[in-house]
């Protein structure tokens, strides 16, 4: 009887454990893209860090308007359509449609978040930053091009 409750009760924990500790992640719905990814809300509003690899299904999935936010092209990933080191003054170069899937990336992921904040900031709402940039892009195998 004992063992049966110290069992049980490992059991719950384990549940518990599981469902209770996600992470800050956040599953979006179709209309906000792939899978689960990590949800950054900021006092201007809300984006999504994507990992390479969901960033690759992403583009087979959708039509997304990729932007390389850099003072130097260090290579661009396949489909990009915008080359800048700053959003605001090329604002009249984004989609003039808010509700495009718009994803950010550098080359190491450390100027991108800003970025993102900026085109949420300026109405986009569907803002995706692709963690560690075009250098984690390229460790998992997808091409790059130009730099």
């Amino acid at each position: 009887m004992k063992i049966s409750t110290i069992l049980l009760t490992g059991l719950v924990a384990v549940a518990f454990f599981t469902v209770g500790c996600g992470g800050g992640q956040t599953t979006t719905s179709s209309g906000n893209g792939p899978g689960i990814v990590n949800k950054v809300e900021f006092s201007g509003g809300v984006y999504w860090e994507l990992t390479a690899s969901q960033l690759y299904s992403l583009i087979q999935e959708e039509d997304v308007f990729l932007i390389q936010y850099d003072l130097v092209n260090t290579g661009q990933i396949p489909g990009t359509k915008l080359f800048v080191s700053n959003i605001s003054s090329n604002a009249a170069q984004l989609p003039p449609d808010k509700s495009t899937p718009v994803v950010v990336y550098c080359h190491a992921g450390i100027r991108s978040p800003q970025a993102a904040r900026e085109l949420v900031e300026l109405g986009y709402y569907r803002v995706y930053d692709l963690v560690g940039g075009t250098a984690a892009w390229s460790n998992q195998g997808y091409p790059l091009f130009g730099g």
